[in-house]
């Protein structure tokens, strides 16, 4: 799906670095909507607040909005399947698990690790239906068996063009490899790597987070087992292919942590809801002049910019990446 978003974005504007990122960009702006609408869903307008401030903030998620790739795609498709899931476990209507599979078909589309997360959600979903509806196992499960099947349906019908003209079904069966890392092994190295990636490498913060996502059990427990069957779901695949996958692939659990972590802090903030809104966009500023004055957003290179460009500039008009 980010292939075919950006033959679009460079036939229209020039075929340019700016151009080809122009899609994962979009997308970054709109998870940061998203992710507001999520934390109000979920609490109130000022953990929207504080989502979207620390999402808009996180360097990581700069990063990866700002390359042409396709993980601010997906990050886009995990929220809007954990906001849909959301309206499912409230109303129970149909309409939502339909657009939980296109949503899903879309994730997948936009890259075949959105098994991680579509998994993870799959079993939590699975779970907070049972504690909803303990006497309705028959109905939970085929209302799982529904989302997959659909889900299974509409991927298979996107991909369809790729696998017809592109080189088959084997051109998805490649798995990016971590240089020096063995599996199984190195699974403890593969997230204390991610979790390194998310926090700084900060020890101090690290821990202020790990004491919120423990404080929410407590306060938002369906928060708490989202992430957790996240992670499993993540730990099951690697014993699946028995490979270690890059950390990047666990990008779009940031967002999640991100909402965790506002829901906790809102709550800490109750009494002084409106002087936290207000301090918020003064803090961005002082935090986005941080990172201009160290460079630190500097170090987003592409190298494979290039070839990747002449890749879709040889690509015929009606084409089908």
């Amino acid at each position: 799906f980010h292939s075919i978003l950006a033959k679009i974005s460079v036939n229209i504007f020039g075929d340019n670095q700016y151009t080809l990122r122009l899609p994962a960009l979009i997308f970054g702006l709109l998870n940061i909507i998203l992710i507001y609408n999520l934390g109000r869903k979920i609490k109130d307008r000022s953990t929207g607040l504080i989502a979207s401030f620390l999402m808009s903030c996180s360097t990581l998620i700069i990063h990866f909005d700002t390359i042409a790739r396709g993980y601010s795609i997906k990050t886009a498709f995990v929220l809007l399947l954990f906001y849909f899931s959301l309206k499912y476990l409230e109303t129970s209507k149909f309409k939502f698990l339909f657009l939980m599979s296109i949503v899903s078909s879309f994730g997948f589309f936009t890259i075949t690790s959105f098994i991680i997360p579509f998994f993870g959600i799959l079993m939590w979903l699975f779970f907070e239906l049972l504690q909803k509806r303990k006497q309705y196992l028959n109905k939970v499960i085929y209302d799982m068996f529904f989302l997959s099947l659909m889900t299974f349906i509409f991927s298979v019908f996107f991909y369809t063009p790729t696998i017809i003209l592109g080189r088959g079904i084997d051109q998805f069966s490649n798995i990016h490899l971590t240089p020096n890392v063995q599996y199984p092994d190195d699974i403890l190295i593969f997230f204390n790597e991610a979790s390194n990636q998310f926090f700084f490498s900060s020890t101090i913060i690290q821990s202020i987070v790990i004491i919120l996502i423990g404080y929410i059990y407590f306060r938002k427990k369906e928060l708490f087992t989202l992430l957790f069957f996240q992670i499993f779901s993540t730990i099951c695949i690697i014993f699946i292919i028995k490979t270690i996958p890059p950390t990047r692939i666990l990008v779009f659990l940031l967002p999640l942590i991100i909402i965790i972590v506002s829901f906790s802090i809102s709550i800490f903030f109750e009494r002084h809801k409106k002087k936290l809104q207000l301090l918020l966009p003064f803090l961005q500023t002082l935090i986005m002049t941080f990172y201009i004055e160290k460079k630190i957003l500097t170090d987003n290179g592409f190298p494979e910019f290039s070839s990747v460009l002449v890749f879709l500039k040889e690509l015929p008009r009606g084409s089908n990446i």
